[in-house]
């Protein structure tokens, strides 16, 4: 299998002053499926007394995944000498050509002169997405402190995601629905709604301490 894909980006910053600075991005990129995905060769497990069975192929000719990513941020940087800054970012991503497995009856001729039935599973490109959020962030020494407790800090910020899917109904059974019904309201896989990091630190001369 082989593909092209032009990917281009777009980046531009804009200082509203000297502690505010605006960004914004627009840009297209490539998920790669996995090896066990993309390649060659069938296996066929033969249940016995039953006609037929189970397999699993691969597929060489298996697209990316595509997304399409637009970015919003403002940045205050109340500290910038000392790392103390704070931000918000708005984005958007719409995604398509997702990796679901998708089962197929395939009939094979068997050796006694038989053909047998198998429940064939193989990985397509189905599906659309729409991904947004917001992330919020803050990251600060506290050098008002007095010496030595100046050299601590704290970093943290929280991610909010709202997704939905809209993938072709009974993509696990064959056949695929000939109506196109789709599932509209699932979230995109491995996200998470609400996500947040909170990291205590000490920087100071040759100590460098980060919980």
């Amino acid at each position: 299998g082989s593909y092209d894909y032009l990917l281009p980006s777009l980046d531009v910053k804009f200082d509203l002053s000297d502690s505010f600075v605006m960004r914004g991005s627009w840009g297209k990129t490539i998920g790669r499926p996995g090896w066990n995905d993309i390649k060659g060769g069938q296996t066929l497990d033969r249940i016995v007394r039953v006609d037929g069975g189970t397999g699993s192929t691969g597929d060489p000719n298996l697209r990316p995944l595509l997304s399409e990513n637009f970015d919003l941020s403002l940045e205050w940087y109340f500290a910038a000498d000392r790392g103390g800054m704070a931000w918000v970012n708005l984005f958007h991503k719409d995604v398509k050509d997702f990796f679901r497995r998708q089962s197929e009856l395939v009939d094979f001729p068997g050796v006694d002169g038989n053909t047998y039935s198998y429940l064939i599973s193989r990985p397509v490109n189905v599906g659309t997405a729409k991904i947004q959020g917001a992330e919020i962030g803050w990251n600060q020494f506290f050098d008002f402190l007095p010496a030595p407790f100046d050299g601590f800090g704290m970093s943290a910020n929280y991610t909010y995601i709202n997704s939905s899917t809209s993938v072709p109904n009974n993509l696990d059974t064959q056949p695929i629905d000939t109506d196109g019904s789709t599932f509209g309201s699932l979230p995109a896989d491995g996200l998470s709604r609400n996500s947040y990091n909170l990291a205590g630190f000490y920087e100071k001369g040759a100590w460098q301490i980060r919980l």
